[in-house]
């Protein structure tokens, strides 16, 4: 939870320096190039900021997308202000879409500290290259608005049309739309778990041990290989974030038991080939011990 909470402070405190240097240069980053900077920092800041609140809070997704959505609109408001309010708006909208990415992406990533680890560094290394963006083209500018002589004609400001905003509106409407509709059939912590494991032999207690964990994301892994005809030792450990009431069912194999938190032991004499299916209830988890 430390570093959970230390990574949503990291990416709020550098994505303010970011806005506060976009403000400084907002007098030679006007216009397009402005609104530009000001969408690009709130869509990678609130895409890596939704990405670890999912990561904490991988079990509620409505939670982490109203923490992600509520960043998304304070920076992206802010960013976009010193542009004019269509510059603000759009950068809320864009943040917010980047705020149901990152947690999207979150959920369906195993719970893990590398996962947040590379999500830091890939904002910071991204928030530094953008930085260095707004520095080059502020100079750029600056070279650029040296007075020609003679010259005192100045450049009309355009109209604004407000057509980008309904499309990015349209877009977030559809977007939040769906993951509303499908936040029950996404599949929680499926990218980066181990598929499969063999089985490790005791030859000195003649034993098939495996390891089996069981957490908010699910079953890790999915499926264990055994050998036949040897007695199989399975651990199932039952980490504290996945829930209470929890019970491992398998017709096949006859078991019907309760799961406490730690670990649970379950041992099969001679275990024939084949395929065994069990699930973890509630949540439907399902796994596979495979005898060959």
């Amino acid at each position: 939870m430390l570093l959970n909470v230390g990574s949503l402070v990291i990416i709020a405190l550098y994505t303010g320096y970011n806005i506060f240097y976009l403000f400084r240069m907002r007098d030679k980053l006007k216009g397009t190039m402005g609104s530009l900077f000001a969408m690009m920092i709130a869509f990678v800041a609130s895409a890596a900021f939704g990405l670890v609140s999912a990561q904490a809070y991988q079990a509620n997704i409505l939670l982490s997308i109203a923490l992600a959505a509520l960043f998304a609109v304070i920076s992206g408001f802010i960013s976009g202000r010193p542009n004019g309010l269509q510059s603000a708006i759009n950068s809320v909208l864009i943040g917010c879409l980047g705020a149901m990415a990152g947690v999207l992406l979150g959920v369906m990533l195993i719970v893990s500290n590398k996962v947040i680890v590379a999500a830091d560094t890939v904002f910071l290394i991204f928030m530094f290259l953008t930085q260095k963006w707004m520095e080059w083209q502020s100079n750029r500018v600056e070279q650029k608005a040296k007075p020609t002589k003679g010259s005192k004609n100045k450049a009309k400001p355009a109209a604004a049309s407000y057509k980008g905003t309904i499309i990015l509106a349209a877009v977030l409407v559809v977007f939040g739309v769906g993951i509303l509709l499908q936040k029950n059939h996404i599949q929680i912590g499926a990218i980066g778990q181990p598929q499969t494991q063999v089985a490790v032999v005791d030859e000195k207690n003649d034993l098939q041990i495996a390891n089996i964990q069981v957490n908010r994301s699910g079953i890790s892994p999915k499926n264990t290989e055994f050998k036949p005809k040897q007695m199989i030792k399975a651990i199932v450990n039952v980490n504290a974030n996945a829930g209470t009431g929890l019970k491992l069912k398998s017709p096949i194999l006859g078991i019907d038991a309760s799961l406490n938190p730690g670990d649970n032991v379950f041992l099969m004499n001679n275990p024939q080939p084949g395929t065994y299916e069990y699930t973890v209830e509630p949540g439907g988890f399902k796994g596979t011990f495979t005898v060959k």
